[in-house]
């Protein structure tokens, strides 16, 4: 199942939930299932007519705090134009411009909380946006840039969280930085386990 293809996309603000349900019907795409944990996650779950891919609508109460959408399934690519275009996300190019360039802290914060949830490869472009959030001079966007960095664990960013590990100047942040390089590091020795005992269990 994690070889499946996938892809997250942000929503803007002014694409409600009803709105989704409207674009999506519009399409002819099929609801199959809702999940609503209160306090946590909200989910909505639609087929394409063709089947060949899913589209999650998933409201992170408890995380992110972020709407977003994720698609699964072997349709992706060439699905995913008509979907940005229907749904007018918001690209990653335009994420790591704000939190580039943007004067506004509050700004910067909110969109490099959304890169996190949507990156899932550091690209050359996030990892600049990465670089900028992790080594600027306020400590809020500093933490926020890990926090962030926290959603997906990659084990790309271990070089940059190991540099603010030793070179912040805020002891609160060095250490937020060395649990999140430790947790990394322990997700990636499961993973490495879990394959391992796939590749050498009979048959």
């Amino acid at each position: 199942m994690s070889d499946t293809p996938k892809a997250r996309l942000m929503l803007p603000d002014e694409v409600t939930r009803e709105g989704v349900r409207s674009i999506a019907r519009a399409r002819g795409w099929i609801q199959y299932k809702v999940y609503d944990i209160p306090g946590d996650t909200y989910e909505e779950v639609w087929a394409v007519p063709d089947h060949t891919a899913a589209l999650h609508y998933i409201e992170d109460v408890a995380i992110s705090r972020e709407r977003f959408l994720l698609v699964r399934g072997d349709g992706v690519s060439a699905l995913l134009p008509e979907i940005e275009s229907a749904f007018r996300t918001i690209p990653i190019s335009a994420l790591c411009a704000i939190v580039i360039h943007s004067k506004d802290i509050a700004e910067r914060i909110r969109a490099v909380t959304r890169l996190g949830v949507v990156a899932f490869e550091i690209i050359p472009r996030v990892r600049v946006a990465w670089e900028i959030g992790l080594f600027h001079p306020d400590e809020r966007l500093r933490l926020a840039t890990m926090r962030a960095m926290s959603f997906l664990g990659s084990p790309q960013a271990l070089s940059l969280l190991e540099e603010a590990a030793r070179e912040d100047a805020s002891d609160r942040t060095r250490q937020v930085a060395a649990r999140l390089i430790e947790a990394i590091r322990r997700r990636g020795a499961r993973g490495d386990a879990a394959s391992d005992s796939a590749n050498h269990s009979p048959g």
